[in-house]
């Protein structure tokens, strides 16, 4: 008997060529589509999040400028209330005389206090000679040529005068005065009342506000000096008004902006809001350095365009697993085709047997239509009784879909000749809902005088419930140990398997075990081939045992290992080499070589990793030495010194990371993949010893294992 392929693959066989020529350039559309929507969305992201930094960054700093405006401001007015209250009871009045000094030092030092932003009131008279001062200081001196003492006594009106920044004559560093005019009787001038405040105070204050390390705070008064800046500039102490052409554009009172743009004075790129104050001459600039707010913006644009690039691979790895479905989907339809082809080609006689069987069995015609029933089974997996069967159609005893079902699958075996099976579900005349299995069969033509087909049902129920749950604990354990083993099983296999051809037909070419290659250049290449192959193979493993490391998998086999024998093997590995490079390569054991607690592989890797490595990097005519020290209760020491090439101190610094090496020419002159010193190290760690390295450039190199006190045991008989 010839069987006709099932359903499922008919319908794959229907499958016409072109269809999977149109599906591969919709894949590749597909793919586009979604590689420029991921390279977009990363754009509008990072451009989005830059802009937000910079308004959040313009928010910040408008925010403290309107702070530090007002705190300003207070300072000064509370300084000239204090100044215009001495100036007032100084001042002769009607019916009322001014105060005499000691009366006004006895009121000075009622309103000094370290809490008010004044360090000091000082009272002149109207020749500038100061008279009182806060201080307790001798009034020797003369303040006549201080534009604070020059405005009052010019100018009756002019109220609150706030000075420029003026040096101390007593060395107590830069300060500004806020005056008020006293005046005599006759409301003649007769001299100023001033509050001095310290601009240090402010340098103070500024310098423990939270700016960024590039951060910018500058008090300004209204004539372009500069009383106060955050960092304090070393030329602002010499020169105040340095910078006064930068405030003239942002004199007037009550002034509020903010610019993105590079800064006049140090070059820097900031946002910088200024607040002016409204009724005094003061302004406040505060600015954030871009390289300061945009520096956690930059670290989250470099992780989103990694990831985007992960996604990116991702997709590309996507598609060419989907493009390799593809062609194993296309070449499955060619199969099916032909195997069709020869299904109906062929016909068969089926001998039914169906008496003997279980299962219900039945006769249909071409319109599905109940001839006989063989064999029924249990009568209980009927729908209907068996006996109102005969004559009855398909579509009269059970539902549509499996009616439907079951007459393409009668029709199509009469018609092809070919057995057709197919499931499907059925409630019984117990009212259990059940699963069955279907199989066609057509039956000889001499059977009946138009085409039959014989149709076996069997219950499947309890076959489908086992199946679902077995699908449903596979999922669940297949889900569970897909990300852990999927890159070794994809290393292992489609990697070690094809090199492992490679290297093995390659070695029997190179050595002619079928005969001679016929020219000399084919054993050339066939030997490149072999070598290429091994070092691919080697560096296979060196990634697998990277991985192994990184990830925790790899379990140490300890037991009693003589350390000279494992060094003394080592080290007859690498004579040959070591001879072929003119290097002299020796061993010299201080004491007994212990034997040490460890698993012996991965000892031999430790050793033979840097004693290839030293070997290598040693030019002709060089050494290279292993020393094995072991102290009574102290670490097991072993050095590999040699006169090689040495490290470069900017390389030191990373040499025992993964894939790093010293520069890229050496990777070009020696080759390797940077793993080796990586593995060594983890190795030894996993040991619970220490590797550390000692190296200059062009002198050579001494790599040092320490293995622990506790991992030295008696030797083992």
């Amino acid at each position: 008997m010839t069987a006709r392929p099932e359903s499922g693959s008919a319908a794959i066989a229907a499958l016409p060529p072109m269809l999977f020529v149109r599906l591969r350039i919709a894949l590749l559309c597909l793919v586009a589509l979604v590689v420029c929507g991921l390279a977009a969305d990363a754009v509008l992201e990072i451009v989005r999040t830059r802009e937000e930094a910079v308004a959040e960054a313009t928010r910040q700093t408008g925010n403290l400028a309107e702070t530090l405006e007002l705190h300003a401001s207070s300072a000064f007015r509370i300084a000239d209330l204090a100044a215009a209250s001495l100036a007032d009871r100084m001042s002769h009045r009607a019916g009322r005389p001014g105060l005499s000094p000691e009366e006004a030092m006895e009121l000075i030092q009622e309103r000094l206090d370290p809490s008010l932003p004044y360090r000091n009131l000082v009272v002149t008279d109207a020749e500038g000679n100061v008279r009182v001062d806060g201080t307790g200081i001798p009034p020797t001196f003369n303040i006549a040529d201080r534009s604070y003492f020059r405005v009052q006594r010019d100018r009756p009106d002019a109220g609150m005068f706030i000075s420029e920044p003026i040096r101390s004559r007593l060395g107590r560093g830069w300060f500004v005065a806020v005056s008020r005019r006293i005046t005599d009787a006759a409301g003649a001038f007769a001299g100023i009342a001033y509050a001095v405040i310290d601009l240090d105070m402010f340098d103070r204050f500024y310098a423990s506000l939270d700016v960024g390390p590039n951060g910018v705070v500058t008090l300004w008064s209204r004539d372009g000096y500069v009383l106060a800046r955050r960092p304090r500039d070393a030329a602002l102490s010499e020169n105040p008004a340095r910078f006064s052409d930068i405030v003239t554009r942002i004199r007037e009172p009550g002034y509020r902006g903010t610019l993105h743009s590079v800064s006049p004075i140090d070059g820097k790129l900031r946002v910088r809001s200024m607040r002016a104050a409204t009724d005094l001459p003061v302004l406040v600039t505060v600015g954030l350095a871009e390289e300061d707010f945009l520096a956690l913006w930059r670290t989250n644009m470099w992780q989103r365009m990694a990831a985007s690039a992960a996604a990116f691979l991702f997709v590309v790895a996507l598609t060419l697993l989907l493009f390799r479905q593809l062609r194993a989907l296309e070449a499955t339809t060619r199969a099916l085709r032909e195997s069709e082809a020869q299904a109906r080609a062929s016909t068969g006689r089926l001998t039914a047997m169906v008496n003997a069987l279980p299962d219900l069995a039945f006769i249909l015609d071409g319109d599905g239509r109940y001839t006989e029933v063989i064999g029924h089974g249990s009568p209980d997996l009927l729908a209907v009784p068996a006996e109102s069967l005969h004559g009855r159609r398909l579509h009269d005893v059970l539902p549509e879909p499996v009616a439907d079902r079951l007459l393409a699958a009668t029709r199509q075996t009469i018609e092809g000749g070919g057995p057709q099976r197919l499931e499907y579900p059925l409630t019984t005349r117990a009212g259990r809902p059940a699963w069955f299995e279907g199989r066609t069969a057509v039956l000889p033509a001499d059977f009946a005088p138009r085409p039959m087909a014989l149709f076996l049902a069997r219950d499947i129920t309890d076959r489908v419930e086992a199946a679902e749950r077995l699908a449903r604990a596979r999922d669940l354990a297949e889900s569970a140990s897909r990300t852990k083993s999927a890159f070794l099983a994809t290393m292992s296999h489609e990697l070690r398997t094809p090199l492992n051809a490679i290297i093995g037909f390659s070695e029997i070419m190179v050595h002619g075990m079928f005969g001679p290659l016929g020219n000399d250049r084919y054993r050339e290449y066939a030997t490149h081939i072999h070598q290429s192959g091994i070092h691919l193979l080697d560096l296979i493993n060196n990634i697998l045992d990277m991985s192994k490391l990184e990830a925790g998998r790899l379990a140490l086999e300890e037991r009693p290992v003589d350390l000279g024998e494992v060094i003394a093997a080592c080290a007859a590995l690498n004579e040959v080499p070591a001879g072929k490079g003119g290097v002299a390569l020796s061993v010299r054991m201080v004491g007994d070589p212990p034997w040490v607690m460890a698993d012996e592989r991965a000892l031999r890797q430790i050793l033979l990793n840097l004693l290839s490595n030293a070997v290598k990097f040693t030019p002709a005519g060089g050494t290279v030495t292993v020393t094995v020290e072991s102290v009574a209760g102290g670490p097991v020491v072993v050095g590999i010194a040699d006169t090689g090439i040495g490290i470069s101190p900017e390389a030191m610094a990373h040499i025992t990371e993964p894939f790093h090496q010293a520069d890229t020419s050496i990777s070009r002159r020696f080759g390797g993949t940077g793993l080796g010193l990586a593995i060594t190290r983890s190795l030894v760690e996993l040991h619970g010893g220490k590797l550390w390295i000692d190296s200059r450039e062009g002198c050579g190199t001494t790599v040092t294992v320490s293995l622990p006190p506790e991992r030295v045991v008696e030797p083992s008989l």
